[in-house]
């Protein structure tokens, strides 16, 4: 059974992939229009954002079968504050 510090991680690793996946929207328009390097990098950059993310909540979820809260919590506040930065980077992005 997953503890509430373990599913936190999982569904904040799912909200990363959706702010990455709205950034990732905005630069890929962008390189439509534009079709520089620069729009390009973002597109990459963006998309390995959204790999990391998928594979941090598969490891999660491995790691909710073993380990305690003691574990999770450290994670859940690495996994929040990259849910901040993330959106901090939508918002700058979208404008």
């Amino acid at each position: 059974m997953l503890g509430q510090y373990w599913t936190a991680n999982i569904l904040l690793a799912i909200v990363n992939m959706v702010i990455v996946g709205g950034v990732l929207s905005v630069y890929t328009r962008n390189f439509g229009v534009f079709r520089s390097k620069l729009a390009f990098g973002l597109i990459a950059f963006s998309s390995v954002l959204i790999v990391q993310n998928v594979a941090a909540a598969v490891m999660y979820w491995q790691l909710a079968q073993t380990y305690t809260a003691a574990v999770a919590t450290p994670i859940l506040l690495i996994t929040g504050l990259e849910t901040v930065g993330l959106i901090f980077l939508l918002w700058v992005t979208w404008r």
